[in-house]
């Protein structure tokens, strides 16, 4: 296989490490083996391929604080530990195959902007432009009857945090 164009291979290293800094942005603790895609077509008998848009975000912004969750995710917010609860989280992409656990979402950001800076750099500089303000416009338009308002606290404080952790990272 090869890219449809010259630099295609630095560009799908480029789509994937904006793939890990969206899941550490949002707190997707679900990226694994079978939800990354490659785009493939023919021309002149040679395959071609780039990477797939991101698809499958279920387990992002705290989804998990519905029911019986909400007083959980309450006490996380009035004891200010959302960072913690970010922190803590834990990812589907091992670092290692000698790992027992998965590192969460902003910790593989942190480790592969290490070793990979040429290729972070650019989507963190991006990233670390957004207003939070916008995150939280965002957030606010969905319906209570999608989500309740205390999900959308949780979920706006989440991505606050990500977004801070993750304009340390940026050059």
């Amino acid at each position: 296989m090869k890219f449809a164009t010259e630099g295609g291979a630095i560009a799908a290293k480029t789509d994937i490490a904006k793939y890990l800094i969206l899941d550490a942005l949002v707190g997707n603790t679900d990226r694994h083996h079978e939800n990354w895609g490659l785009v493939l077509w023919t021309r002149d008998d040679q395959w071609y391929g780039k990477v797939a848009p991101s698809f499958d975000h279920a387990t992002s912004l705290g989804r998990e604080w519905h029911g019986a969750g909400q007083v959980r995710a309450q006490r996380i917010l009035d004891q200010h530990q959302i960072g913690r609860y970010s922190e803590r989280a834990r990812g589907a992409v091992y670092w290692s195959s000698s790992d027992d656990h998965a590192p969460g979402p902003l910790e593989l950001v942190r480790r592969a902007t290490r070793l990979y800076p040429e290729i972070f750099g650019e989507p963190l500089s991006y990233v670390a432009r957004i207003d939070p303000v916008i995150l939280q416009s965002c957030v606010e338009k969905v319906p209570n009857d999608w989500m309740s308002p205390l999900s959308k606290c949780f979920a706006i404080d989440l991505m606050a945090y990500n977004l801070s952790e993750l304009r340390k990272l940026a050059p």
